[in-house]
């Protein structure tokens, strides 16, 4: 799966972190940030480019570039019912990097898919999400 890539990548950076002294969880959040932008941009495939990384009160932000996709295709419902199934099966999975990033991003996280620079679609799952 596409996001597991950045999931690892984040943990890493998370796990990098605890062998530091920094206890703070802001401190904790942007080292793990500043560890995944060094990594960018990230293809996942050729219509999809991990762009930037960022957070906001506790909620981790992804944003996407998408080529050869058109926006009324990625705003159709089907298409968002669909990309909000793979991030919920990752994002509430049992995996010990998933936990990491929930525990350091505690409200979250969204991600934002932009064509020509114009955001299309926005899907935001919370801890919650997980429970329904």
């Amino acid at each position: 799966m596409k996001y597991m890539k950045i999931v690892v990548l984040m943990a890493l950076g998370l796990e990098l972190l605890g062998c530091d002294n920094i206890n703070s969880k802001e401190a904790e959040q942007d080292f793990a940030i500043k560890f995944v932008k060094k990594q960018l941009p990230i293809v996942y495939d050729e219509n999809t480019t991990l762009v930037d990384i960022s957070k906001n009160n506790d909620l981790l932000i992804y944003k996407y570039d998408i080529k050869n996709i058109d926006a009324e295709e990625l705003k159709s419902p089907e298409a968002e019912k669909l990309i909000r199934k793979d991030i919920l099966e990752l994002y509430c999975s049992d995996d010990k990097d998933i936990a990491q990033l929930k525990k350091a991003f505690s409200n979250g996280m969204q991600s934002d898919y932009y064509i020509n620079n114009e955001m299309t679609l926005s899907i935001t799952i919370k801890p919650a999400d997980c429970k329904k």
